[in-house]
């Protein structure tokens, strides 16, 4: 019959595969607690102390930022089973969070809009139209399109040192202030057949 140990937090009696070993253990070479209790004491172990693992994970990470991200970058480069688990795992996460990444992302973009628009005065400059409720209504244009960096919508997602700076070359304007100016710039009856009366189609 084997050795039995028992356990300090559960009190029962189980053999030594039960138990992690323990090198700073003098006596038996084993963990106090069995695998079960082990486990269930480090989960509410971090349930109890969440904000400070998370804390000095985050220190942690700042201080090795460097070497990590070098270490991930090599890893994802020359294990070729590592690369194709990671894609995989991102591939599902994707999947199953598009809905909530994508309120997200509509979420940050409304936000940005608000404040992008506030930045620029919080009205249109030509007619004075300035209801924040309709966020929809007010554009940012561009006087200079060569100025564009990105397009509005992407614009809005990155970070708000990037919105700046693509808010420097815009001046902001409702929707039927931005479709007359930008008429002002571009031809659109270029490609466009011209709309005649009926009465001059039959002649």
């Amino acid at each position: 019959m084997p050795q039995l140990y028992r356990c300090s937090k559960c009190k029962q009696h189980l053999p030594a595969e039960d138990f992690r070993k323990d090198r700073n253990s003098k006596v038996r070479g084993l963990a106090r607690y069995c695998f079960v209790c082990e486990n269930q004491y480090r989960m509410e172990y971090r349930q109890a102390h969440l904000e400070q693992l998370r804390k000095k994970r985050r220190l942690q990470h700042e201080e090795n930022k460097e070497e990590i991200n070098a270490l991930a970058r090599r890893k994802y480069q020359e294990d070729e089973k590592f690369r194709t688990s990671y894609l995989e795992k991102v591939r599902e996460r994707n999947e199953r969070d598009r809905a909530e990444i994508k309120q997200r992302l509509n979420d940050r973009r409304t936000k940005n809009k608000l404040r992008a628009i506030l930045h620029l005065g919080g009205k249109c400059i030509m007619c004075g139209f300035d209801d924040l409720t309709r966020l929809e209504v007010l554009d940012f244009h561009h006087p200079n399109p060569d100025d564009k960096i990105a397009k509005p919508t992407q614009l809005l997602a990155s970070s708000w040192e990037r919105i700046t700076e693509g808010l420097s070359s815009c001046v902001l304007l409702c929707a039927n202030c931005h479709r007359t100016e930008t008429r002002k710039t571009r031809d659109y009856t270029r490609n466009r057949k011209p709309i005649l009366p009926a009465s001059l189609e039959q002649t």
